[in-house]
């Protein structure tokens, strides 16, 4: 058996050569030439079987016409693992129309002696070569180990841990300045004017001062506390507000006095009034009194006004001494205050009705009120300098020539008394007389405005 190269037999090389006298060799060589691929084709094929790789040798013969057909060549052993031969392939189509490669060119032949013969007719063509059978099935898969464990993967990314504690040393000398940086841009553009803001405190101020004296003489004292309300008329009052708002008050009586009159009028500036005998020339002060006809002792305002002036705030100042009793010495008791309560009434007129009355014609006065109940202490006497001040803020009252009401250009000041006098300097006292008293009003005026305040 050869398993190492190609083998193939000729049968009667006569019949295929037509009994021309040729070197056999030659015939096998040219045969061999011709037939080498397709022998390659056929010839042997690799099989696999665990890893192993063997040939299967095949032979071939050529019969009459170059037919081939197929020679088994035993081997020995068979090949471990090698699966089944597969079947049969189909019949190959006829190979008439198929032209065979040239093989290749052949050994030279043995130098004949003869002469050449005639050249031979050419032989039909062979069948042609049958299709190549199926792929045999796929061995059993083999059972391999399995493989070890691959190799552990990288470490992860832990969290960063805390920062550890500043490191103890001196801390290190400040740096130098840096540079000063580029100018910025200029800023933008002018915003618009704010509006006008609210008015603030009075601008302008004035005062509007009234006052009078009660002077005795060396014969004879002032009117008591009993005798002036018997002539002017009286008041009283329950509240504690200093300066009521009229119009709010209800616990506030007046009367009339003698001769119709009611009250009397403060004097612009200061005045003083002396008594000399035992008449009542007082009347001469009193408020529509008819046995003694007077007019108002009012102040007339300078200004505007333009409903912008307006006096917002009174001040009063009270004086008084007298006797303890008939037999002491005259002026030995001080009164802080006056020794009956007081009761101001501040108006702006211009016109009057008959003996100067007035009652209808300002509807809006300003009030203040002074006696034990409004200020702690008052009326009380006792043998050192007192006296009292008391200030109080109003309501607004409008003055001057050019207002609303047209009638606010002079401002004068009314005064009721109390005909009892404070129960607390009767309790030190019960005998006292008055022999001498002060009161002076001041009216604090004010306008925001300049117009207010200018006269034309």
């Amino acid at each position: 058996m050869v398993l190492d190269q190609k083998h193939f037999a000729v049968k009667n090389p006569t019949e295929c050569c037509n009994d021309i006298s040729i070197d056999i060799a030659s015939v096998v060589a040219e045969i061999e030439d011709e037939l080498a691929q397709l022998i390659d084709s056929i010839g042997f094929d690799i099989i696999d079987y665990q890893g192993f790789n063997y040939r299967n040798i095949q032979d071939i013969t050529i019969g009459p016409e170059l037919k081939v057909s197929q020679v088994e060549i035993d081997a020995t052993g068979s090949a471990p693992g090698s699966g089944a031969t597969g079947p049969t392939g189909a019949t190959g189509t006829d190979g008439s129309s198929i032209l065979g490669p040239t093989g290749s060119t052949g050994p030279s032949g043995i130098t004949a002696s003869g002469s050449t013969g005639p050249t031979g007719n050419t032989g039909p063509i062979g069948p042609g070569a049958g299709d190549t059978g199926s792929t045999g099935p796929v061995g059993p898969t083999g059972d391999g180990d399995t493989g070890s464990t691959g190799p552990t993967g990288a470490t992860g990314i832990g969290d960063t841990g805390s920062t550890g504690p500043t490191g103890i040393g001196e801390t290190g000398p400040t740096g130098r300045d840096g540079p000063t940086g580029n100018t910025g841009p200029a800023g933008g553009p002018t915003g618009d004017t704010g509006s006008t803001g609210p008015a603030g405190p009075g601008l302008w101020v004035d005062n509007y001062t009234f006052g009078i004296s009660f002077a005795g003489s060396k014969n004879f004292s002032i009117k008591d506390n009993g005798e002036l309300p018997g002539l002017f008329g009286t008041f009283s009052y329950g509240g504690n507000t200093l300066c009521p708002i009229p119009g709010t008050v209800t616990d506030l009586e007046v009367t009339q006095g003698a001769d119709n009159c009611a009250g009397f009028w403060l004097v612009p500036g200061m005045e003083t009034f002396c008594q000399l005998n035992g008449d009542n020339d007082v009347l001469q002060y009193g408020v529509g009194c008819t046995t003694y006809p007077n007019m108002p002792r009012y102040q007339t305002v300078g200004y505007n006004g333009d409903d912008n002036l307006f006096i917002d705030g009174i001040s009063v100042s009270l004086c008084e001494i007298g006797r303890s009793s008939p037999t002491a010495a005259r002026g030995n008791v001080t009164v802080k205050g006056w020794s009956c309560g007081v009761f101001l009434e501040v108006l702006a007129i211009c016109e009057v009705e008959t003996f100067g009355v007035f009652e209808n014609l300002d509807l809006n006065p300003l009030w203040m009120i002074l006696n034990e109940n409004t200020i702690q202490n008052y009326g009380i006497g006792g043998s050192g300098a007192d006296g009292i001040c008391a200030c109080c803020k109003t309501e607004r009252k409008v003055i001057g020539c050019k207002t609303e009401q047209k009638s606010n250009q002079a401002i004068c000041v009314r005064v009721r008394t109390t005909e009892n006098t404070i129960p607390a300097l009767t309790a030190q006292f019960p005998q006292y007389t008055p022999e001498a008293r002060t009161i002076s009003v001041t009216l604090h005026t004010a306008s925001t405005i300049e117009s207010a305040i200018i006269l034309d």
